[in-house]
């Protein structure tokens, strides 16, 4: 029964981190609309005591592991050695507000809570989750189209990409009336206010999903001639409501919107930027040799500090082609291990991590830099324990 409860408490805990940043968008409008600017322009600070009040009520009705906090002061130890080793060059950004957070916020929640989740089977099936989604969803175009919310596209789009994926493996699997419908609000606000790389995960979660949703229910082996042109004609019914309410939303200005208007120029997929520092990064891989640089190191060789954009190049100019290379070789063999040892709702669970919180590290952010990262890390060893006691007790 404990366990049952913490599972309860963990997963909306779960749930309520991810879901804060969209609702301080509306948190922050409202604060302004009834004058109190100094609140709105802190409003996040505010979503923040929730979750934090939130971690305190479940510390105090089911402990704090001994054994995680060893680990999560271990990890705090690995952070010095870490920074002892960098480059001199880019030792303050230890010491930043985003690696503070992660110290402060993203390490303990992830450690002491979600690693000790065994059961993430409510994200899927609560329906106070489910509703949520919609309501974020649609409050998240409105802000924007509405009320011109300024908050950056990169940034508003990320920011929804877990709720979107959410939604959408929701949606493949009981589709309804409605859901097509929030997902034509979910694709409007992603395509005119959002980002490419968050619509390209999104893609790539929902076919994931959907072959996991075919295969699991051997939908793909009773599939007939009449069911297959059901489904085109539904997703041409789709394709078509979707592009009828573009038209109609005549007012945005196509300059507002980033990927509308590098459609209207012909350069979606241009990236000049990622290009020069993805030809920087190979050109100094080219002959680093067996160096091992220290974290953060690609921001010594690009202009302005930045990062890399590419966590592959990151982690082989960070730690060289030996143990760089091992670790993404790890990586690589930990996600695929837990997947395929995993029942049905893991596998899910793993499809929508890999989809909100690692693949964005492929186009964009600092992996090691990134509190996306941190919370998959943890979602993974946390099916990965429930997978090994499950198989225990078999």
């Amino acid at each position: 029964m404990c366990n049952k409860l913490f599972n309860k408490w963990s997963v909306s805990f779960l749930y309520v981190s991810i879901v804060i940043f969209p609702l301080n968008m509306l948190l922050s409008l409202l604060l302004q609309k009834i004058g109190f600017a100094f609140l709105a322009a802190r409003s996040i600070y505010i979503c923040y005591a929730v979750v934090y009040l939130l971690a305190l009520v479940i510390f105090t009705r089911f402990g704090v592991s001994i054994k995680r906090l060893v680990v999560l002061y271990g990890i705090y130890f690995l952070y010095f050695i870490l920074y002892l080793t960098a480059d001199p060059f880019v030792k303050d950004i230890f010491s930043g507000v985003v690696m503070t957070m992660i110290y402060l916020y993203y390490l303990p929640y992830s450690i002491l809570i979600l690693s000790r989740i065994d059961d993430f089977s409510l994200l899927f099936s609560s329906k106070w989750i489910e509703y949520t989604n919609y309501f974020v969803i649609c409050i998240a175009f409105i802000v924007k189209y509405v009320f011109n919310d300024v908050t950056n596209y990169m940034t508003y789009s990320y920011n929804l990409l877990p709720i979107w994926v959410l939604f959408t493996l929701n949606f493949i699997h009981r589709p309804t009336l409605i859901k097509a419908g929030i997902a034509v609000v979910m694709l409007l606000e992603g395509v005119i206010y959002g980002a490419r790389g968050p619509l390209i995960w999104l893609a790539v979660g929902g076919i994931l999903g959907l072959l996991l949703e075919l295969i699991e229910n051997k939908i793909i082996r009773r599939l007939t001639l009449k069911k297959f042109s059901r489904f085109i004609f539904s997703v041409g019914i789709f394709a078509g409501i979707f592009f009828l309410v573009r038209q109609r939303l005549g007012t945005i200005e196509i300059e507002g919107s980033y990927i509308l208007s590098r459609l209207q120029q012909g350069d979606l997929g241009d990236s000049t930027g990622r290009v020069v520092m993805i030809d920087t990064a190979l050109s100094y891989l080219k002959f680093m040799g067996g160096e091992i640089n220290g974290l953060f190191f690609d921001r010594t060789i690009m202009p302005e500090k930045i990062y890399v954009h590419n966590f592959i190049l990151e982690t082989l100019l960070a730690f060289g082609w030996m143990l760089g290379g091992l670790v993404l070789v790890s990586l690589l063999f930990f996600v695929c291990k837990i997947f395929l040892m995993s029942n049905y709702i893991n596998k899910k669970m793993v499809i929508f991590a890999v989809s909100s919180f690692f693949l964005k590290y492929f186009l964009s952010g600092s992996m090691y830099e990134g509190e996306s990262f941190i919370i998959f890390v943890a979602i993974l060893f946390a099916i990965y324990q429930q997978e090994t006691s499950r198989k225990s007790n078999l």
